[in-house]
């Protein structure tokens, strides 16, 4: 039994890492790429949430403000993200519509992070604007 399900997460694991994005052609390899993609938003989504944070330490208030909103989001998202799988639950396109809703809400986040918190009176970024 443990054979099997080494086995299954080594086979998962090689296939996560094997697919070829730009050729993703079934239902699985697309989901599986933009499962990739959010892991990569999520680390810039981070990094920006790191630089909104330290940038604002001299302002406790505003810190603790940044970091409420934060969760808050986090609530949000998985809310929104229910609501989209619940909406395709009974279609074989559900993995990719949820994986969809996972990527845009973060990469839409990070672009709110950048806009309200990265922005200087004088015009210049903390960080460079992200795509959106």
């Amino acid at each position: 039994m443990k054979t099997v399900l080494i086995a299954t997460l080594i086979f998962s694991s090689s296939t996560l890492a094997a697919t070829d994005c730009k050729n993703a052609q079934n239902t699985l390899q697309i989901a599986q790429c933009k499962e990739q993609q959010t892991v990569l938003a999520k680390k810039q989504m981070k990094q920006y949430l790191r630089k909104a944070k330290s940038a604002y330490q001299s302002q406790p208030q505003a810190s603790k403000a940044i970091i409420e909103s934060q969760m808050q989001w986090q609530n949000y998202a998985k809310a929104q993200c229910k609501a989209v799988y619940q909406m395709f639950a009974q279609g074989t396109i559900v993995s990719i519509m949820t994986a969809d809703c996972d990527y845009q809400t973060v990469k839409q986040r990070t672009h709110d992070i950048w806009r309200d918190f990265l922005q200087t009176l004088s015009g210049d970024p903390l960080l460079p604007e992200p795509s959106k």
